[in-house]
């Protein structure tokens, strides 16, 4: 078939697919607003009576259903499980229980069981233009090979989503066998059952596995089985696992897009006629044979990945195109006969060296390499490049690739990864060690970088002539013995160093260089004669207590005390006037040190009454007098603790609230700083409790009112009086009561002879208590209380 006439046939199909699709979603309208009907499920064939007693074209079931008469449909019909579970279709003596003379018929959400072995199969579409689609259902127990769930002998579209065709035994099942037409299934799983036949099929993530073709090696002998399929077949994002044959094509054309081929005993055959395979970016891994290729077929595949396959190719006829792919450990990459042909440029074989099955058919593959491109330098970086080419340096396109990572790991510890087509990738690990070794993993190729240490010398040579020409200058009696021996005995080993090539690491070589510098710099003069004079200035002021003495005279010990130590410790004087300064600057030092004064504090602390706020005024002195203003003092009242900074006076204020009636114990403290002691005061704070009398309640009885009056004060009440009183004009008119005495928190009802009613009923009076204030109250304001009725 030219090009032209493919395209030509193509547009046909597609014209075909658009206007079913069109017709499809008119009736999807019509459909979805005609109610369904609930299929009882308590006698047998419920669905089939359900679907011949009605017109109607929605069926909804629940349970299980047992069925046995086949069903031809003279209407499209959706069936869907309606459960949160799915509903369980059981088929028992069935011959193609579905039978559609052109209709449509939607399956979903639904378990199809074979109760008896089956016969022809579960869907069958006889006349052109039906449709089948199916979704989330699941076909169990179908373990005859002559058993098709769907099957169609016209031109049929038929989609599936979302399913699962299982056989639970070791005997296959047909799950769609097909006469042209247009298969589309996305996201569904087959295991142990097969695809046959002739359709423009488009299959998107799916699983196919465990698939046993036994003897029906015509029909059945592969999961997937197109048949005299002119159009091109796209098979996307899915995985063949454990399968006799994955896919069989008998002229047929297939493109086949990022799916996984592991253990199958073939993934490819192809057989009669001319079949058309391209294949991008897939990965075939472990299986026993890959490609079988027969009558003239035609295999081209790019980026892909062929990992521990027995036999990758087998050419009987036709040819194989395979470029821009990873070979790895395939035992054997090619057997073909001398009417086959392979193309293998362009390849990544696992190594930089060809596998011998091709060495002789290849011209172009790809080469790796992991290089520094920067000389060695202890404490330096060292960049390593990583490099891939082909083994002419021409040029090619690295997209083209498939994605995979080589791996690294060098002595110091640093580890990375290396992506196969990246060009651009570099490594600067820093050299601190004194051998290095970086070994280099892209699969099978190893590449192995080591540096071995040679020592440079010039600084420590150096250094020798340098200090040598110094000590000629000095006075060995000017220094300690063993300062002056140390250093003797260093310029020897560092000779001998040099002289017999000693320095196999560089940690060596930097050693003897440190050791030769801390010897020179530890050359000290002969203390003896000083030490004596400094140790008794230290051991006369050992043991005195810091707390008895002003911050700044202390201080001033401690600083001399420090000096004289240190220069004993370090014995880093220049001359001998820098140690008999510290001895003057210690006596000093100790003749100047001062005691602390004391100090005195007084307390004040006012007598209230409950609910008041009190003042206590702390005042701090020095036992000399002098007021101490700008210092911390704290006073404890009960339970807290309150801290305040004294005034210019040496006065600090503390307002304390919400003290209840008794004697609260004061404590005052003080304490002390650099240059004053601590000290402490105690005292009590007194609160006396104060009646609070309030006009509870006012109750009129004829011309007589009943008043009651509450104490919420602290302490009982004296005795009082009460007036009630109202105005009429310019005149007042009162009734005065004696009030006894209340206790806090109690209650008494006095009684008012009043004037007639009639006389105020219609103006305001007014009582209070205590108003002439005979008694104390903590708040005179609601002894008053006014009224109308």
């Amino acid at each position: 078939m030219t090009i032209r006439k493919f395209e030509e046939q193509l547009n046909i199909y597609i014209f075909s697919i658009l206007s079913f699709f069109l017709i499809f979603s008119i009736l999807f309208i019509s459909i979805s607003s005609v109610s369904a009907i609930n299929v009882d499920n308590s006698t047998n064939n419920s669905l089939y009576t359900a679907i011949s007693n009605s017109n109607e074209t929605v069926f909804e079931l629940n349970g299980t259903y047992k069925e046995n008469t086949s069903i031809t449909l003279n209407r499209n019909i959706t069936i869907r499980g309606s459960g949160s579970e799915k509903a369980i279709i059981e088929l028992h003596d069935h011959n193609n229980f579905f039978k559609i003379p052109g209709f449509h018929l939607t399956l979903e959400n639904l378990i199809f069981k074979n109760m008896s072995n089956g016969k022809n199969g579960l869907v069958y579409s006889y006349a052109n233009n039906g449709k089948i689609e199916i979704t989330n259902c699941s076909f169990t127990d179908f373990s005859s090979k002559s058993f098709r769930v769907v099957s169609t002998s016209k031109f049929n579209i038929v989609l599936i989503k979302d399913s699962v065709f299982e056989s639970d035994s070791t005997s296959s099942f047909g799950a769609i066998q097909m006469s042209g037409g247009i298969l589309e299934i996305n996201n569904s799983n087959f295991t142990n059952c097969f695809i046959f036949g002739s359709p423009i099929a488009t299959i998107n993530n799916c699983i196919f596995d465990d698939y046993k073709y036994g003897d029906n090696i015509d029909i059945a002998a592969a999961a997937i089985h197109l048949s005299a399929s002119q159009n091109m077949n796209t098979i996307s994002n899915s995985t063949f696992i454990n399968n006799d044959i994955a896919i069989m094509m008998t002229n047929s054309h297939v493109l086949l897009d990022n799916c996984s081929f592991n253990y199958n005993s073939l993934a490819f055959r192809t057989r009669i006629s001319t079949s058309d395979i391209n294949i991008t970016n897939s990965i075939f891994k472990n299986n026993d044979i890959v490609f079988h290729l027969n009558n003239t077929a035609t295999l081209k595949a790019i980026g892909s990945t062929f990992i521990n396959n027995n036999v990758t190719f087998n050419i009987i006829t036709g040819s194989c195109d395979v470029s821009y792919s990873r070979f790895v450990n395939n035992t054997n990459i090619l057997e073909n006969d001398s009417e086959g042909s392979f193309i293998g440029d362009y390849n990544w074989w696992g190594s930089n060296v060809l596998p011998e099955s091709v060495a002789n058919l290849v011209s172009k593959y790809f080469i790796v390499g992991f290089v520094n491109s920067s000389e060695f330098i202890f404490g330096e970086n060292l960049t390593f490049n990583y490099l891939l080419r082909l083994n002419d340096s021409s040029t090619f396109d690295k997209d083209l690739l498939p994605e995979f990572f080589g791996d690294y790991y060098d002595s110091n510890g640093n580890t990375g990864s290396v992506l196969f087509s990246d060009s651009d990738y570099s490594f600067s690990p820093l050299m601190d060690h004194d051998n290095y070794n970086l070994i280099f993993f892209m699969d099978n190729e190893i590449i192995n970088f080591e540096h071995v240490f040679v020592a440079d010398y010039s600084e420590l040579e150096g250094l020798v002539d340098s200090i040598r020409n110094v000590i000629h200058l000095l006075e060995s009696s000017d220094y300690s013995a063993e300062s002056w021996n140390n250093l003797s005995e260093s310029i020897r080993s560092a000779r001998s160093m040099i002289g017999n090539d000693t320095a196999d690491t560089q940690a060596k070589l930097d050693a003897q260089i440190l050791a030769l510098q801390n010897a020179f710099g530890s050359l000290t003069f002969n203390y003896a004669v000083l030490e004596d004079s400094v140790g008794d200035a230290i051991n006369n002021t050992t043991g005195l207590d810091k707390s008895l003495y002003t911050a700044d005279s202390w201080n001033l010990l401690q600083k001399a005390l420090t000096d004289a130590q240190s220069m004993l410790n370090s014995r880093n004087a220049t001359n001998y006037d820098n140690i008999d300064s510290l001895v003057v600057a210690l006596d000093y030092a100790v003749r100047k040190l001062a005691m602390k004064n004391g100090v005195v504090l007084s307390l004040i602390t006012p007598t209230i009454n409950k609910g008041q706020v009190t003042n206590i005024a702390v005042t701090l002195k020095s036992t000399d007098g002098k007021l101490l203003g700008n210092q911390k003092v704290q006073i404890t009242i009960n339970g807290k603790t309150l801290t305040g900074s004294t005034n210019a006076k040496g006065v600090a204020n503390f307002y304390v609230k919400n003290l209840k009636v008794g004697k609260f114990a004061v404590n005052a403290k003080y304490s002390g700083d650099g240059n004053y002691k601590s000290g402490v005061k105690s005292g009590s704070q007194v609160v006396k409790g104060i009646a609070d009398l309030v006009i509870n309640k006012v109750k009129r009885s004829g011309n007589s009112y009943k008043i009651t009056v509450k104490n919420s004060g602290s302490v009982k009440s004296g005795i009082t009086k009460l007036k009630l009183w109202f105005k009429k004009g310019k005149k007042t008119y009162s009734k005065i009561v004696k009030v006894k005495s209340i206790g806090v928190g109690k209650y008494l009802t006095v009684s008012v002879k009043f004037f007639k009613y009639s006389t105020h009923k219609k103006l305001v009076k007014y009582v209070q208590v205590n108003y002439n204030k005979a008694i104390k109250e903590s708040n005179y304001k609601n002894d008053l209380k006014k009224f109308k009725v």
